[in-house]
């Protein structure tokens, strides 16, 4: 019983922990300057991945959230997902995982995406390899970067970091539109 109620209380000071996390100015600033890289690195398509320079919108925000993390030292940036084949909501990354070894070959277009296998969700990428992806919370943003998400044709994967959107993928697609990579979620 006393290990049952310890263990309640460390996922929820962890959910808690993730939930309080704002980020202080210079963590804003190094979250940009990530993003701005990450845009810069990646070439986006839909098409065939053939080198770790290709991607979509969840590729960029899983390099994000990984170089982000590294810089922080901590595990506070997360994936957000809307309309896709999971689950819309707020993701943790794992860790990479050999989808070979789970005997996985890849999406036969050759492309990233989502990937469902023995009831673990991934994110897979041809070159860089697959992350396992954990939903923190389920929900839908109203909007995202002024854009509605309720429209169940914007499809699209950004990240954040406590309460700040990162979008490395409109930045770079669309900087027109969206001068900086950073906003907020509604």
């Amino acid at each position: 019983m006393k290990i049952s109620i310890l263990a309640l209380f460390l996922v929820l000071s962890c959910t808690l922990n993730q939930k309080s996390f704002e980020p202080s100015k210079a963590e804003v600033e190094q979250a940009e300057k990530i993003a701005i890289e990450v845009a810069d690195w990646f070439e986006y398509t839909t098409g065939p991945m053939k080198n770790e320079r290709l991607g979509q919108c969840g590729d960029y925000a899983v390099k994000f959230i990984l170089d982000y993390n590294k810089f922080a030292g901590k595990d506070v940036a997360r994936l957000v997902v809307a309309n896709n084949p999971v689950d819309s909501g707020t993701y943790r990354i794992g860790k990479k995982v050999d989808v070979k070894a789970l005997g996985f070959n890849g999406f036969s277009s050759g492309s990233s995406g989502f990937l469902s296998w023995n009831g673990q969700l991934y994110l897979y990428h041809p070159v860089l390899g697959a992350y396992e992806i954990f939903l923190e919370k389920a929900w839908t943003p109203t909007k995202h970067f002024g854009v509605n998400m309720l429209d169940k044709r914007q499809v699209h994967v950004w990240a954040s970091v406590g309460n700040l959107s990162v979008d490395p993928t409109y930045y770079d697609i669309f900087k027109k539109n969206f001068p900086s990579p950073l906003g907020k979620d509604e």
